[in-house]
C-alpha cells in the first residue's frame, strides 16, 4: 500500500504546478485556460487557427461564423493520480444573428484522506471546478466576421467557494486559403470575484495565421500569445489528412511558463461524413513529472 503522506504531498505538489492549488497560483493559470479536449492538447493555443468549432474553453468567437451545421463534441481528459477533467461544446446557426456557441466543463481535482500532525485522519479533501462559456460569431463583410464569448468559473472546496468571469473578443479574416486570427483573452474583473484578496485576470492578445493547402487535405495555424506576466510565446500546429476519414495532429509551442510539460504535443482524428457527420479525436502530451495527459473526445454535425 502506497505511503498516503507521499501520495497527498505528490498530489499537492501537481496542483500547485498546474495552477490549481492555491490563489497565489491560480493567477497565472486559470481554470478555463487549461486544456479538456485533444485539440487544446495536442495543439495548444494553435488549435484556435486550425479548428473553427469550439474547443473546450479556449474558443476564438469569431470562428464560430465558419460552423454551417449543428455540431455536438463531448470531451474527458485524465491527468495524473485522480485529476481529471471533461468539456461539451456546440454551435447553432442562429440566422441572422450569426453562429452561438455553448461550452461546459469542469475539473475534478480527486479526493484523498487529509491527515494530522501525528498522522490521525481528519476527513477527505475534495474539489472540483465548474466552468462554462457562451459565445457568438457573425460574418461582418465579405471574408471578415467578428465575435464575443462570455465564461466563467466556480470552485468548491469544503471551505472556500470562488467564482470568477471574462470576457473574449476575437475577430478573422479569411482570403482564399488563408486566416488571420485576432483574440484579445481574459478581459473582465478581478478574480476571485467574491474574495477580499484578488487578482487581476491574465489578459492576454493571441494573433495567428491558418493555412488550408493541398485541397484542405494539410491545415496548419501559427499563434503569437502575448500575456500579462509573461514573455510572448509561439504555437504552432499540422494536421495531415491522409485519407478524408483521418488525420494526424502535431502541435509546439514555445511556453516557458509550464516548464514540466512538454513542449511537443501529439494527436489523431478519424472522421466519417454522410447525413450525419461523426468525429472521434484523441490526444497526448507528457507533464513532465506530473505525468502522461491523456484526451478523448466524440463529436457530431447535423
Amino acid at each position: 500500500m502506497k505511503n498516503p503522506t507521499k501520495r497527498i504531498k505528490n498530489l499537492l505538489a501537481a496542483l500547485a504546478l498546474m495552477g490549481l492549488a492555491s490563489p497565489l497560483a491560480a493567477q497565472y493559470s486559470l481554470y478555463w485556460d487549461l486544456p479538456t479536449t485533444p485539440g487544446n492538447l495536442s495543439l495548444g493555443m494553435a488549435s484556435l487557427a486550425v479548428s473553427p468549432e469550439p474547443e473546450g474553453l479556449v474558443v476564438n468567437p469569431a470562428w464560430l461564423s465558419e460552423v454551417r451545421w449543428r455540431t455536438a463534441r463531448a470531451s474527458g481528459l485524465q491527468w495524473w493520480q485522480e485529476i481529471y477533467a471533461g468539456s461539451f461544446s456546440g454551435a447553432v446557426p442562429v440566422k441572422p444573428l450569426g453562429t452561438a456557441g455553448l461550452s461546459l466543463g469542469y475539473w475534478s481535482f480527486g479526493s484523498m484522506a487529509a491527515l494530522g500532525p501525528q498522522g490521525e485522519p481528519l476527513g477527505n479533501f475534495e474539489s472540483q471546478s465548474l466552468l462554462w462559456g457562451l459565445g457568438l460569431g457573425r460574418r461582418i463583410l465579405a471574408g471578415l466576421a467578428a465575435g464575443l464569448y462570455l465564461k466563467g468559473y466556480s470552485l468548491m472546496m469544503p471551505e472556500r467557494k470562488d467564482w470568477g468571469w471574462g470576457l473574449d473578443a476575437g475577430a478573422q479574416y479569411r482570403h482564399r486559403f488563408l486566416t488571420g486570427t485576432l483574440l484579445a483573452r481574459n478581459l473582465g474583473p478581478r478574480y476571485p470575484v467574491n474574495n477580499a484578496v484578488r487578482f487581476d485576470l491574465p489578459a492576454s492578445v493571441n494573433l495567428g495565421v491558418g493555412a488550408g493547402l493541398a485541397g484542405q487535405r494539410i491545415v496548419a495555424g501559427l499563434v503569437l500569445t502575448s500575456a500579462k506576466g509573461q514573455r510572448p510565446f509561439v504555437s504552432a500546429g499540422v494536421e495531415v489528412l491522409p485519407a478524408s476519414f483521418a488525420g494526424l495532429r502535431l502541435g509546439y509551442d514555445t511556453d516557458d511558463s509550464k516548464p514540466e510539460r512538454s513542449p511537443l504535443g501529439l494527436g489523431v482524428s478519424m472522421r466519417t461524413t454522410g447525413t450525419q457527420d461523426y468525429s472521434v479525436e484523441y490526444g497526448y502530451r507528457s507533464y513532465g513529472v506530473l505525468g502522461d495527459v491523456h484526451a478523448i473526445s466524440l463529436g457530431m454535425s447535423f
